[in-house]
């Protein structure tokens, strides 16, 4: 599938029913490549808000890799960033402060809307506190006051439950953020 409009993120659950965020995806990225040889998904996806996806048959896909090198390359490449994105959101969880954590998640979201065309601050990002919480390995009380400090800074706004970047550089700044990890230019 590929995510043609809204946002998705992948999850998986502990045994205890806890949430993990893995990855959160945005209009354009595909969304299972890593499926496409193997019969049994270890994580699920969920819709984050409204959305549209593409779907195209696994052995149709499996048939179009074989006759065009370039598609292989294309979802080699695509599998390859999202392994880069994995790292850098195991250096997020493990090595960053909760504000740095938090607005580096925000960085790397609202800078692949960007890259997909979409203006800031007009787009909004439509994360819950929960689902920032699960995606940064924090409480939804700890991300709230995070947050709220973030806002005080002027480095983000909520509104109707949505957040806001009016400064990207002023954001990725204060989060150490360096887009590099997420291979944008070709």
């Amino acid at each position: 599938m590929v995510l043609v409009e809204g946002f998705v993120h992948r999850f998986r659950l502990t045994d205890e029913g806890h949430r993990q965020i893995l990855a959160i995806y945005v209009s354009g990225d595909p969304l299972d490549f890593e499926h496409l040889y193997l019969p049994l998904a270890d994580d699920g996806l969920q819709v984050v808000r409204d959305c549209t996806v593409a779907y195209v048959d696994q052995k149709d896909l499996q048939e179009l890799i074989a006759a065009r090198p370039g598609v292989a390359q294309a979802i080699v490449t695509a599998l390859l960033v999202d392994a880069s994105i994995f790292r850098e959101w195991t250096l997020n969880v493990g090595r960053r402060d909760a504000r740095a954590r938090i607005a580096h998640l925000l960085c790397e979201v609202a800078t692949r809307l960007q890259a997909q065309g979409f203006e800031l601050p007009a787009t909004p990002i439509p994360l819950t506190q929960d689902q920032i919480a699960d995606a940064t390995g924090l409480t939804a009380i700890h991300v709230n006051r995070m947050l709220k400090s973030l806002s005080s800074d002027g480095l983000l706004q909520t509104r109707r439950g949505l957040i806001l970047v009016p400064d990207l550089e002023a954001l990725c700044e204060m989060a150490s953020f360096d887009e590099r990890y997420l291979h944008l230019q070709p």
